[in-house]
């Protein structure tokens, strides 16, 4: 049984900029591969929120390497998303130990395990298989979805 859940997410089309930068640098004369270059460190992808507050990040995509594949796509190790609020908090959390990342198409998926949570730990998610669409802002998590949900008590709401 394959169980679908979409987390929101953000899409900005300049952040694609620097994974086609990464791309050029890595790769000329179609897919040959230049000579001395390959695996990239520390790959980074941040976004930006919409003016005025365009100085603002929105979310960051990072991995320890990015390794360049046929077609313009990165397999990157060590994935974290890390996505913030306007006034500069963090608001999720997604990590994966391997995935590719399609920077031309706005994706990132694996068959592998994946973890998601929220800032203030009241959303746990973790599973096998996802596909993040910057396109419609989503995150979807396909098998062994496990998903907890804490919920506030009463307590939490003190007069």
């Amino acid at each position: 049984m394959t169980v679908n859940r979409r987390i929101p997410f953000c899409h900005r089309p300049a952040s694609l900029l620097l994974a086609a930068g990464l791309h050029a640098v890595l790769h000329c004369n179609g897919n040959a591969q230049m000579p001395g270059l390959g695996k990239a460190t520390q790959f980074k992808t941040d976004e930006y929120f919409e003016p005025p507050n365009d100085l603002k990040v929105k979310m960051e995509l990072e991995g320890d390497s990015a390794t360049p594949l046929p077609g313009g796509n990165l397999d990157i190790s060590n994935l974290t998303i890390q996505t913030y609020r306007l006034d500069g908090g963090t608001d999720a959390l997604i990590q994966a130990p391997d995935c590719i990342y399609a920077p031309y198409d706005g994706l990132a998926y694996s068959s592998g395990p994946i973890q998601m949570k929220t800032a203030d730990n009241r959303l746990y998610v973790t599973g096998r298989g996802f596909l993040w669409q910057q396109a419609d802002n989503s995150l979807t998590i396909s098998n062994q979805v496990y998903t907890l949900v804490k919920m506030k008590t009463l307590s939490d709401h003190k007069p």
